[in-house]
């Protein structure tokens, strides 16, 4: 499901740069949001077709992350609790399934989606990479970058608990665990 909806995103983004010489007559605002974009010139009559398919586009897009929410709550409820709904989806995704992503130990969860990037360090000599898709949770990009792959070793650990807690079918308190790593990332970014 994500991987279609980053297709997704692809699709609209190009479809967007196609559309954008349409604005310059009709003076369009191209805030750089392609939905928004679409929504505006769909009320002229010239070019509304045009437009009315991109924006089909990103009502379609709109109704998979509705899907992949709901069912992405009911495969990992405690992970989705943790780490929101797209982060969830992510490591689902790139563990290749719940039960690798709940037998993989933290290390390696901390990599998910860096795997490129530390072969390519291994190969030539460089620092290894300290996160992957972990990057995605929230308050991380924003602290200093030295302590940045600390704290995406914290959130791998709790997300190897709640990943294991989701293949078991047994629920844990994600609410205090996330407060914990909210409470490390706000002494990390002083």
């Amino acid at each position: 499901m994500a991987s279609i909806r980053n297709a997704l995103d692809e699709m609209i983004n190009k479809y967007y740069e196609k559309c954008l010489p349409f604005s310059i007559p009709y003076r369009i605002n191209t805030s750089g949001d392609p939905c928004q974009f679409f929504r505006n010139g769909s009320s002229i009559d010239d070019i509304s077709t045009i437009f009315r398919k991109g924006s089909d586009l990103c009502d379609f897009r709109s109704q998979i992350d509705d899907s992949i929410r709901l069912r992405i709550r009911e495969i990992m409820p405690n992970t989705t609790d943790l780490v929101g709904p797209k982060l969830a989806m992510d490591l689902l995704e790139r563990s290749r399934g719940l039960r690798r992503l709940a037998f993989m130990p933290s290390s390696s969860i901390q990599m998910l989606g860096a795997e490129k990037a530390l072969f390519q360090a291994l190969g030539h000599g460089r620092k290894n990479p300290k996160y992957g898709v972990i990057f995605k949770f929230p308050g991380l990009s924003a602290i200093n970058p030295k302590a940045r792959g600390k704290i995406a070793r914290i959130i791998a650990n709790k997300v190897a608990i709640a990943a294991r807690s989701d293949l078991l079918g047994t629920r844990i308190d994600t609410k205090s665990i996330r407060e914990k790593i909210e409470d490390e990332i706000k002494k990390a970014k002083k």
